[in-house]
């Protein structure tokens, strides 16, 4: 390519001929308009298309809604050149979609589960309180290596039969334009890392029939997703930092809190890892000013 533009006589330069870069989105090349015209040429036709054009038009491509041609001494290198980039972008992306799944499958079975913040609140019984934490697997049917549903509740030990929160947890990848940096929890110095999963929250209407209906998926055969509300803003977004190992929280000030103890809005963070969950839910007024939620770090939920 770049002998052709050399030898071409027409001032054409590589970047010309293929300006800035080829991309491969997914399996078909996209081509720039700047590349060479069939008969007619169109009136904005630059030097380098009408030189190719002159050269000679052997081979045809369609890219967008215009067709154009290459040189014989242009078409040999390009077509081996296409065929090593469908090739590699086919490869790419059946690794890259298996990877995905992959992690998705390892955040899901790490997610599961039932977890104790006993021994933390043992340590600082002023500080924590002995929660017990569990998330179930519901709705089999609607379970892919791309979407998962939990449903999670939250009790004190004191009081199991009686779960103070409780949620549907949607687990999925993010689409590569939904990706953003998250902060990784307690890192030092702080650090970010890219989130490509997000668990969405979900309120459950009339909820007190569910209660208590952890490891008993059957209890949801009734409740649909269309029944669920979604709580926007709320969504946790994690990044995988390492094998097994999840990181990330809420993003901003859009999750709106019910105005407990004077909070405006809710924030989370999460790490997730075979031995368990850390989690740190705080609720902030207006002002930023911390109301509710463990003052000097997150909970630890270990896996029983």
């Amino acid at each position: 390519l770049a002998r052709f533009g050399q030898d071409s006589g027409n001032g054409c330069k590589i970047e010309d001929i293929f300006p800035q870069s080829l991309s491969v989105g997914g399996f078909a090349p996209q081509f720039r308009n700047s590349l060479c015209g069939r008969p007619p040429l169109p009136v904005e036709s630059s030097p380098c298309e009408r030189g190719v054009y002159r050269a000679g038009m052997s081979i045809s491509a369609t890219a967008g809604h215009r067709t154009f041609a290459y040189a014989p001494r242009l078409g040999a290198a390009l077509l081996a050149l296409l065929a090593g980039c469908m090739a590699a972008g086919a490869g790419g992306c059946q690794s890259s979609l298996r990877a995905q799944r992959e992690q998705q499958a390892s955040l899901t079975a790490l997610m599961v589960g039932s977890f104790s913040s006993a021994a933390q609140a043992q340590r600082a019984p002023d500080d924590y309180r002995d929660i017990h934490l569990s998330m179930t697997p519901i709705w089999p049917e609607r379970t892919t290596d791309r979407e998962a549903w939990l449903y999670v509740e939250q009790a004190t030990s004191t009081a199991r039969n009686k779960p103070y929160r409780q949620r549907v947890y949607r687990v999925l990848p993010l689409d590569k334009a939904q990706q953003v940096e998250v902060a990784i929890p307690g890192s030092q110095p702080p650090r970010t890392a890219l989130a490509t999963f997000i668990s969405e929250v979900y309120k459950i209407p009339g909820q007190q029939a569910f209660m208590n209906a952890d490891g008993d998926p059957a209890r949801f055969v009734g409740l649909t997703p269309e029944m669920l509300e979604k709580l926007e803003g709320c969504s946790v977004y994690l990044a995988m930092i390492a094998p097994d190992t999840f990181a990330g929280g809420t993003q901003g000030s859009g999750c709106v809190s019910s105005a407990f103890r004077g909070a405006d809005y809710v924030t989370s963070e999460v790490l997730v890892t075979k031995a368990g969950l850390r989690t740190w839910d705080r609720g902030f007024d207006k002002l930023g000013n911390h109301v509710w939620g463990a003052e000097k770090g997150p909970y630890e939920f270990v896996r029983e």
